[in-house]
């Protein structure tokens, strides 16, 4: 939520609240229309949903048939020496500095444990599959510290098309 306000003050600095509304919500439960939107994005946040599948099956409905997701998410990167430094600073480096920078401590001793439970890479292109989605795909950004997934909802007719 705290975000969220961030976010207000910036488009109305922008002049643009009369084109955007931010909003915060629980994608298992949405309070939009079934179809309503051409493209869901989500920048860090799956990671943080209660339950990733059903928030999944909320995100897939949210969009129109032939509507696409895209998801930005930390991941792990898997190189052996890369790997190796990159999750000594991610876990001991980081909590400490970002507790210190911003003095909450919490919300960087947080960050660790959600990108380690989290099923990045093939892992959640299966959990996309699960929910419905098509032309699933992950795309490793920086080594494996972040990665974009892309699905889309498959047009009503390609569901008929595959039934036959």
């Amino acid at each position: 939520e705290n975000m969220v306000e961030i976010g207000k003050k910036k488009v109305g600095d922008l002049h643009l609240a009369d084109a955007i509304e931010l909003k915060t919500g629980d994608c298992e439960h949405m309070e939009f229309a079934t179809g309503m939107f051409d493209v869901v994005t989500v920048a860090f946040g799956v990671r943080n949903f209660e339950d990733i599948p059903g928030g999944l099956t909320g995100l897939f409905s949210a969009l129109r048939p032939g509507g696409k997701l895209f998801v930005l998410e930390f991941g792990m990167p898997r190189g052996r020496i890369f790997g190796t430094v990159y999750r000594f600073y991610f876990h001991r480096v980081l909590p400490r500095l970002g507790g210190w920078v911003s003095r909450d401590g919490k919300a960087y001793s947080y960050l660790p444990r959600s990108v380690d439970e989290f099923p990045y890479g093939e892992a959640f292109v299966r959990l996309l599959a699960e929910a419905g989605f098509e032309d699933c795909d992950c795309r490793n950004l920086f080594g494996g510290v972040a990665q974009i997934y892309t699905a889309r909802r498959p047009d009503a007719c390609e569901k008929t098309e595959k039934r036959r």
